[in-house]
Order: C-alpha cells, then structure tokens, then sequence
C-alpha cells in the first residue's frame, strides 16, 4: 500500500518591502535603523553663501543677488546697488576715484564663475595695466589662491584665464568649466582679436582710456547667450527653457551683461548713458553751470532708461583711507582734482579748452535777436540780429559719410566692421561777430549724411540766416561740397587747411581764454557742443569736427583780435554805433532772419 502523500504547507513568505521608519519598529529592533529625511535640494535659482559670510537667506532672497564663494569680500552699499542689477544689459559703475570700480568689475563676473559654461572678459587698454601690483590680475589671483590649491579652478598664463570647475545648480552632474579671461587691446585692432569670441559678460575697465566708442560697440556684439543642445528652440526662434532639464535652468539663469567702470572721461560716455546734473537740484542747464563756476560740488545722474549710471564716491569705499588718498588729490590741479574727487563730468584731463573760460561768456539766441548773460545766468536787453557786423557760416564735412552712417543700429554696424577707430561727423556751425570783434555761436548742425544732404542742409542754413559767405573746407570731401554749394547759388569761401589741428585752433584757445567767444545757453544743440569742445584733447582719434568749424571761425577775427590783445587799453572804434531797434536807413546791413522764420 502506497504511502500517503505529505500535505504540503505554503509558507508566508513576505515580499520584500522597505523596512518601515516607524518609533515602534525601531524600538523593537536593533537590526532596524532609522533613515533621515531625505533634505531638500536647493532651487536653481537659490544663491549660493559666500564664503566666511554667512547672511540670513531671506535676505539673500530678499536682493535676489546670485553669488559664488569665490568672492572674499562683502561689497559696499554702492556696489551692491550695481550687482542688484542683475538683468540690466548696461551698467556703468563709478565716477569718483576710489570707489571700488575693479573689485565691482571682478565681483560680476566671480559670481557666475560656479555656473557651467559662463564665460566672461575684463578689458584694459593694455595688457600692463592689468598686471601692475594691487590691479586686476595679481589681485583676483590672491582670491583664488585658496581654491587654485584645492583644485576647484586654474589659471593658464599662455591665454590670461581662469577656468573654474562647475556643476550643475541642484545637482552633482559636472558641467563646462566656466572661464574669467583677462582682455587687451594693444596695437592690434579688437575685431582681429576678438571676432569670433562669444561671451556673457562684457566688462571695461577704465571706459575712460578709450577716446572712441568703437571698441566697446564692437565688443557688446559679442555678448551672446547659448540654448540647451537638447531643447534648442520653438518655431519663433525663441529658446526652449525646459522646467525638468538642468541645463535648461541653468543656461536660463545666465544673463547677458555689459558692465563698464571708470572716472569722468569722453564725452561719448557722458551721451552714451545721458549724464547730467541731477535734475532734483538743478530744474535748469544753466543753474547747474553756475553752481559749477561757483565751485559747488553736483550730484550726477544718469537718465538713460535702459543704461544705468552708478555714480560712487571715495566716501563709498570703507576700505581705503580717504584721509590720505584727499591729501593725495591736493597736489593735482584744480580741474583733476574736481574730476577725480567730486566725480566732476565736465571736467576733463588735458583738455585744450577750459569751460571755464567760458563762465559769464552766454548768450540766449532767439527767433529776431539774442541776448547776452551775466555771470548768474541773468538775461540782458534783446539786441537784433541786424547789430551784428556779420554773420557767416563754417563747415567741416566728414571723409567718410557713408562709413559712420549707423542709422541708430551702432552695435549692429561695429558687428559687421563698419565703424572705423575715429568717428566722423560733418558739421555747420553759423556765426555772428560784434562790432566789438565778439564771436558768437548762433546755431550748430551735426550729423552723418552724404553731400547731396551736406548741400540740402547748406541752403536750409542760407535761407534762415542770409550769412555773407559760407567758409567751407575744401580738403578731402569738402571741395565736392563747396562746388555744388556754388552750383546751388552759396556765397563759397573755400578753406584750404594748411596746418594740423591742434596748431588751427590756437586762435580759438586763445579768443575763449580772453572772453571773446560767446556760446549760446538755450539751445537744443548746445550740450552736444559744449561735450565736444570741452572734452577734446587733441589727440589723433578723437572727434575733432565740432572743434574744426570753431578753429576756423575764429581764424576770421584773429588779425584784429591779435591786435587787442597787443594794446588792451585801446578801445575799439564802432563806425557809426550800433543800434538796438531796426532801423531801414541805417548803414548797416540788416543780416538776420526773415520776420516769419523760425530756428529751432
């Protein structure tokens, strides 16, 4: 008989789970050990603690100001005011000396440093500039010392930079290294340095040592962001910002940026990022020059709506002694130091004409006369434009119209290496002369046209202002300028430039020092005028157009006016007076507008 068969029992056995974190189980056990909660990753966009400076992180939340630990300092007020600007394409930091310009320029770019794939630049005009003791390159690589020596960056001497490791924000998956480059212009021209570079920020140090904008338009093109290779972009050629992609956030996170640091200097800076007085204290121009001739320190302010200015002080800057550095600035000149320590825009160094040789030399120019003002800006009686001795016009057409021709698209046209290293402008100034051998400067034009437009605005000139003669430059373009304003029926007196140009405008210095030149206060043009009279230096690439057309107008009167300053107790004989009403007998002749015309 068959044994029986065994029941067979299906034991229990349980399916693998996660060991529970409860208190009872791990009190019942030993084997068991609790797990902790897993800690939440930081957000992409959560900043990053300086190193030895632990703030709160509301309030790193509060600036929304990324940092990296690179950074060793903890910035000033004003400095942190510019670095909250974080999404503002242009910022131009400074003004006075000592404000802490480097270590902002090096601040902007160290902060972004931990991030894959950045890639900035700092300029100076040289490569030695860069290197002397206590400047950008010895002291940014005293910062980095520490990490350079726990491997978290290097620094390559052949190519001037600094490549950092990185990974990505909320995660440890390693990215590109980011790259902090040290830039210089030199002898060579930027577009062959620099042409098919790619960069997120931008940043000049001293804008000031460039007397043209070319450099810095050219270098702004430069400034361009990269898409995630993954998600690249939509059917509008906008880039895909994926919410679950890491190198989406952090490509996102990146801005692009254009910074720039430096002391009062050209005036394209000043026009660039509109410069002036600060309008709360002075309602008018001229309240501000006076308050300039009397000595008065101004606050300045940028007004550009989309650049912004960050003016900063010595007094700004707790980490050097202002004691010292204001003993310092009492050796320089008057007009330095005002630059330097008051942050002064209308100052400028070397410049060959001083402004205030001009204080106290204004008129008001209006429709049928014009005005001479007092030292306070005071307006005196209205005379004719029929006491003049004689009005006339001088022009400076430029070599090269159709080359500086940028329609408002300057960045696009410094891109594609349409802007030479010395911009040209043509220029027509008119001009009125007293009885008394004064020149005054009634009415300016400036602009970028070809020379049938040159002519065009010669005769519009002509019919406002019947001048005796229009004393045109007769190198280069200006003799096919000066044919077709004869062709067109102009008074020509053709101007053939013998002389360079600073030795043609020492009858100009000379005339303003003395108080014979008389600019115009109330005008549109006057600021744009003044900038580039003021801040000219005589150096071989500046703008020299506005002050050509002056050089040359004054060249009229320097015989009579050489003569005045030989015996200057002798005083001018006026034939026949002047009148101040119109007068249809009168001998002299009655130049001037017509009843109806209007100038401005």
């Amino acid at each position: 008989m068959p044994a029986p068969k065994k029941k067979i029992v299906k034991k229990n056995i349980p399916s693998a789970k996660k060991p529970s974190t409860s208190k009872n189980d791990i009190s019942s056990t030993k084997k068991k050990v609790a797990t902790p909660e897993p800690q939440k990753k930081p957000h992409i966009s959560d900043p990053v603690p300086r190193t030895g400076y632990v703030p709160s992180t509301q309030l790193e939340r509060l600036l929304n100001i990324k940092w990296s630990k690179y950074i060793p300092h903890i910035p000033t007020t004003k400095q942190l005011a510019a670095l909250m600007l974080e999404r503002e394409k242009e910022v131009l930091y400074g003004g006075a000396l000592g404000g802490g310009k480097s270590d902002f320029l090096a601040y902007e770019a160290l902060r972004f440093c931990d991030m894959p794939d950045f890639t900035s630049i700092i300029f100076r005009r040289h490569l030695t500039d860069l290197k002397q003791p206590k400047s950008l390159i010895p002291r940014v690589a005293q910062w980095l010392e520490p990490f350079r020596a726990a491997g978290d960056c290097r620094y390559v001497s052949e190519d001037h930079c600094w490549h950092f490791k990185t990974k990505y924000p909320g995660t440890d998956i390693p990215g590109p290294p980011a790259m902090l480059q040290w830039g210089y212009i030199g002898e060579a021209a930027i577009r062959e340095r620099y042409q098919s570079a790619e960069y997120q920020l931008v940043c000049f140090d001293e804008l000031g040592q460039w007397s043209t904008p070319t450099d810095w338009l050219f270098m702004c093109s430069r400034v361009r962001a990269t898409v995630c290779p993954i998600h690249g972009k939509d059917d509008d050629n906008n880039p895909i910002w994926h919410p679950n992609c890491h190198i989406c956030q952090c490509k996102k996170r990146i801005p692009l940026r254009r910074r720039a640091a430096m002391n009062p200097g050209p005036a394209w800076v000043k026009r660039r990022w509109m410069i002036v007085p600060d309008p709360k204290e002075f309602k008018t121009r001229q309240a501000a020059l006076v308050a300039i001739q009397e000595g008065e320190k101004i606050n300045w302010v940028g007004i550009h709506p989309e650049r912004r200015f960050i003016p900063a002080y010595l007094s700004d800057n707790p980490h050097l002694d202002e004691k010292d550095y204001r003993e310092m600035l009492k050796e320089m000149t008057e007009d330095e130091r005002s630059r330097l320590e008051d942050g002064n825009w209308e100052s400028r160094k070397n410049a060959r004409f001083k402004r205030k040789w001009v204080f106290g030399q204004y008129i008001n120019v209006y429709d049928h006369g014009y005005s001479f003002l007092d030292e306070e800006m005071n307006e005196t009686i209205v005379l004719p434009f029929s006491s003049l001795k004689q009005i006339f016009t001088t022009t400076d057409a430029a070599a090269t119209a159709r080359l500086y021709a940028t329609h408002g698209d300057e960045e696009a046209n410094a891109a594609d290496g349409r802007v030479s290293t010395k911009p040209s402008s043509t220029c027509i100034g008119v001009w009125g002369i007293t009885y008394e051998d004064q020149l005054l400067w009634l009415d300016f034009r400036k602009f970028r046209k070809e020379l049938p437009d040159i002519v065009e605005t010669l005769v519009e000139l002509n019919e406002l202002w019947h001048p005796s003669f229009n004393k045109i430059e007769a190198n280069g373009l200006g003799i096919g300028v000066a044919q077709y304003a004869e062709l067109a029926g102009l008074p020509v007196r053709k101007n053939i430039r013998k002389k360079d140009k600073l030795e043609n405008s020492i009858s100009a210095q000379m005339m303003m020092k003395n108080g014979q030149i008389f600019l115009a206060a109330n005008t549109p043009w006057a600021e744009t005028a003044e900038d580039d009279i003021f801040n000219w230096t005589g150096l071989p690439d500046e703008e020299d157009d506005t002050v050509d057309i002056l050089s040359d107008a004054a060249l009229e009167i320097t015989p009579r006016n050489a003569k005045k300053l030989a015996l200057p107790n002798r005083k001018p004989c006026i034939p026949g007076g002047v009148s101040t009403v119109p007068r249809t007998n009168s001998s002299i002749p009655q130049y001037g507008l017509t009843p109806n015309a209007r100038r401005f």
